[in-house]
């Protein structure tokens, strides 16, 4: 009279009932068997809480995350070990305690590494089961500009550099921070930012127009909370835009003789920086002489120097510097007459007229140099010599074309009667 069956549990944990039926009516209450399901072995692993979160590298996750273990019927499983293992992006993490907690729970601090973008952990049960999470590392706080390119270049005043000027912001860990607003300053010209913030790397580009001055010149990058970064560059002179008289021009000076200040050009660009290096052609534009040129090229200071012998001709005489597509730059000198050298009767000798009256012509002498310029100015003393009478005025001045002029009165006796004319150690009769 008995009967038997096995009895499958359920898969809810707790008190279970079975009952015995005959004819679908229940026999006795004594035939309700109970009896409590407990959960089986760990078989699943699945994430609970904390899974794809943001947080700066090198710091803890705002929430811990957690993983739940099952058995096969998704019932909580306590007391299992869990393995928690970073698998990238470096960090650590650390499990809160070290076996599942009564709901099947475990939990565990998440560090995050220094790098920043995905990083990932997994949770795992003793039989390989496991559960991925991941999480986004972002940057920390910029600590460092760090000065990428554009350094040291060279240039021409008043244009931009080649190289953009580059910097890049980073944290404590070397991750390049977005958004950072750098400023650019420069002691001399401008510098303009590609872009207001810095981009996804950290970095961020300025374009650096040099000021007027030749020389170096500097730049920095700045950012709130950070020592600057300096830049450093050459600018140098534009080609040439202007050449001017220094020294040397209007002076006077007797023929065939150097003048006494050497002839002196500066060549500048348009913001009068030196040109040095420029190209110059010195030369003789009247009155002949020479020009010794200390260098075809202006020196580092876009000076020019040449010296000047003059010509043998009295008056003005000229010499010039030329640069190409410059104006020509034009000296002027005075060329004053050398030493008297001779004088000489241009007119009034050997006339004859009666005693004691004047002459009909004038005594006219010319006194010039060795190269036959006149000398203007020049005292010339006449006198009688023998015959008496008299010559007036008894001492002229030579005019422009180096000629003294007197009148002689001859004397009351007839016959050959003489008169000179001296200037210096220089005489005539």
């Amino acid at each position: 009279g008995l009967a038997s069956t096995v009895w499958t549990m359920g898969p809810q944990l707790g008190a279970q009932q079975l009952m015995a039926f005959l004819d679908g009516v229940i026999v006795l209450d004594s035939t309700v068997f109970t009896a409590t399901a407990t959960n089986g072995p760990a078989a699943q692993i699945n994430i609970d809480a904390g899974n794809a979160q943001h947080g700066a590298v090198g710091t803890p996750l705002a929430t811990k995350v957690s993983a739940k273990v099952t058995d096969v019927s998704g019932n909580a499983v306590p007391n299992v070990p869990v393995t928690w293992t970073v698998l990238t992006g470096g960090g650590q993490i650390v499990a809160t305690q070290q076996n599942t907690d009564s709901s099947g729970r475990s939990y565990a601090t998440w560090t995050l590494g220094t790098t920043g973008g995905a990083q990932t952990a997994s949770a795992a049960i003793a039989s390989g089961v496991s559960v991925g999470f991941t999480a986004t590392a972002g940057a920390g706080a910029p600590v460092q500009l760090i000065q990428v390119a554009g350094s040291g270049q060279s240039g021409v005043v008043g244009h931009a550099l080649g190289t953009l000027l580059s910097v890049r912001v980073v944290d404590a860990y070397g991750n390049g921070i977005a958004g950072a607003a750098v400023s650019f300053s420069a002691d001399q010209g401008t510098i303009s930012a590609v872009a207001s913030v810095t981009d996804s790397l950290g970095g961020i580009l300025g374009r650096w127009t040099l000021g007027q001055q030749a020389g170096l010149q500097s730049a920095l990058a700045s950012l709130s909370g950070t020592a600057p970064v300096t830049f450093v560059a050459t600018a140098r002179a534009g080609g040439a835009s202007n050449a001017v008289i220094e020294t040397g021009n209007n002076q006077t000076q007797a023929v065939l003789q150097t003048v006494p200040l050497p002839l002196v050009v500066r060549v500048t660009d348009s913001f009068g920086n030196p040109a040095a290096g420029t190209a110059v052609t010195w030369a003789i534009n009247q009155g002949g002489g020479s020009l010794l040129a200390t260098s075809a090229t202006t020196d580092s200071t876009g000076r020019s120097t040449a010296i000047w012998t003059l010509g043998s001709t009295t008056g003005s005489q000229l010499a010039s510097l030329s640069v190409p597509s410059l104006p020509l730059v034009v000296f002027n000198a005075t060329a004053t007459p050398g030493a008297a050298d001779t004088l000489a009767i241009v007119a009034g000798n050997n006339q004859s007229a009666t005693v004691s009256t004047a002459l009909g012509t004038p005594l006219i002498v010319r006194l010039v140099d060795s190269h036959g310029n006149p000398e203007v100015g020049a005292s010339v003393i006449f006198a009688v010599v023998t015959g008496g009478g008299s010559v007036g005025p008894a001492i002229a001045a030579t005019d422009a074309s180096g000629r003294a002029t007197a009148n002689w009165t001859i004397g009351a006796f007839a016959g050959a009667q003489t008169a000179t004319a001296t200037s210096g150690s220089k005489s005539v009769t």
